[in-house]
């Protein structure tokens, strides 16, 4: 029996659905405390759809999915305040940029985690 009791619960399924248990929670959580700061700043919606990205990457993976996100909301942020299709006060919408920035990490997240590694020599 593993360690919890339950047949199989070390093997490689039981692995995943932590992880991506993992990864939702701590996409949630990232984006709640987000939430809460911004007083209305950022919708339920992005919370949820940050937790979604957790669960669908899983822990490691939503590690570099949230800051291609940020990094990515503020390009899209400045481009249209420079380009005057946006005012500072005007809402943008976050869910189509996570929606990209999780693209971006399915295809690319694993080199984009080993340039960030050789950066920082971890």
């Amino acid at each position: 029996l593993a360690p919890w009791g339950w047949p199989g619960v070390g093997s490689s399924i039981w692995r995943s659905y932590l992880l991506a248990l993992g990864g939702g929670a701590l996409g949630f959580t990232v984006m709640l405390a987000i939430y809460l700061a911004s007083r209305g700043g950022m919708g339920e919606g992005d919370v949820k759809m940050a937790a979604f990205m957790g669960l669908a990457l899983g822990v490691r993976m939503v590690l570099v999915a949230l800051p291609v996100s940020f990094v990515l909301g503020g390009l899209v942020a400045l481009l249209l305040l420079a380009l005057r299709v946006r005012g500072r006060r005007q809402a943008i919408p976050y869910g189509p940029i996570l929606s990209v920035g999780m693209l971006v990490t399915m295809f690319w997240g694993e080199g984009i985690l080993s340039w960030y590694r050789g950066l920082f020599g971890l």
